[in-house]
């Protein structure tokens, strides 16, 4: 009995260990940047015809499954800014993508845009003085 209780807590680990092993293979640095363009690649398919020169920003990691994406630009039809989120099946890679958000959809949004550009402005100034 005690034999057979050794015996499976070694396979239970030795499982452990190669399903740890497993998770990490999947989980690589390049993986995943392979993933966040494949995210910003359907994006950008899903809005390019709707946004002018639309800035993309990709979730990393995504959900457990999904991965999300943000259009951000100048609407084609109203010229007004937009905002669009793209939804990426994960197991299917079917890709969804909203109508879009108005600034006045989201009040803390054009408070984020500004910030943002300050942010690149500073990264560029410092980037400048180097």
């Amino acid at each position: 009995m005690k034999n057979k209780l050794i015996i499976s807590g070694c396979l239970t680990i030795v499982i452990c260990i190669i399903g740890i092993g497993f998770i990490c293979l999947a989980s690589t640095p390049e993986a995943w940047l392979e993933f966040r363009q494949a995210v910003r690649n359907a994006c950008l398919d899903q809005v390019k015809d709707t946004i002018v020169n639309p800035e993309i920003s990709v979730d990393p990691l995504g959900s457990e499954s999904f991965g999300i994406a943000i259009a951000h630009g100048v609407s084609k039809e109203t010229n007004k800014e937009i905002l669009r989120v793209t939804i990426y099946d994960k197991k299917i890679h079917a890709v969804e993508t909203n109508f879009g958000f108005l600034p006045d959809d989201i009040h803390w949004w054009k408070n984020l845009l500004e910030e943002n550009q300050k942010l690149k402005k500073e990264l560029a100034d410092l980037k400048a003085k180097k």
